[in-house]
């Protein structure tokens, strides 16, 4: 179990550059949210836009409770007004699923990602963040279960293939692409 639980750890660890950027870009949202609390205007997508980035930041320095509060706020904005294939509520939606596992919210991370993929099929979407809701629901179901049953290892393995096939074609999610080859080398 243990090899598993650090493929989570793979994706929101360890991901600050030499150069600082996470840290400065944290830096750059704090001072932009700080100029739009000031301005009066609540509720925006420009505020929900530095909302999502803002947790983005924060997940990769490794504080998750901080990403959640932010990407959370972020969904209802979006959510408000679009629907779940909407391309905001998507990525958004992916964001807080990995920090639901980031977390430890393992059940909650599933469900997230679950509802999304759902959302997409049904209305025969495809987007940037199926690999990485397929690669979040894969180590949702890997974690949340020990000893892992059959059933759950075979759909994790099927949804990791899946999100590395489509990950390995792009040299900028090589992160990700890392991950989901770490966690089918875990996988029993």
């Amino acid at each position: 179990m243990h090899r598993v639980e650090r493929v989570g750890a793979l994706r929101t660890g360890d991901r600050d550059a030499p150069d600082g950027r996470w840290r400065d870009a944290r830096e750059h949202f704090r001072d932009a949210l700080a100029v739009h609390k000031k301005s009066g205007d609540d509720e925006t997508y420009g505020l929900a836009n530095l909302l999502d980035n803002d947790g983005v930041a924060a997940l990769r320095l490794g504080d998750p409770s901080a990403a959640l509060e932010r990407l959370s706020r972020a969904l209802t904005i979006y959510a408000r007004d679009h629907a779940d294939t909407h391309p905001d509520v998507t990525r958004v939606r992916a964001h807080l699923a990995e920090a639901e596992l980031a977390a430890g919210r393992v059940e909650s991370a599933a469900r997230l990602a679950q509802q999304q993929l759902d959302a997409l099929a049904a209305a025969g979407l495809d987007a940037p963040e199926l690999p990485s809701l397929r690669l979040t629901l894969a180590a949702a179901l890997v974690r949340g279960e020990s000893p892992v049953s059959k059933d759950r290892s075979d759909r994790a393995r099927a949804l990791a293939e899946a999100a590395l096939a489509t990950l390995r074609t792009d040299p900028g999610r090589a992160d990700e692409a890392a991950a989901a080859a770490a966690l089918l080398a875990a996988l029993p």
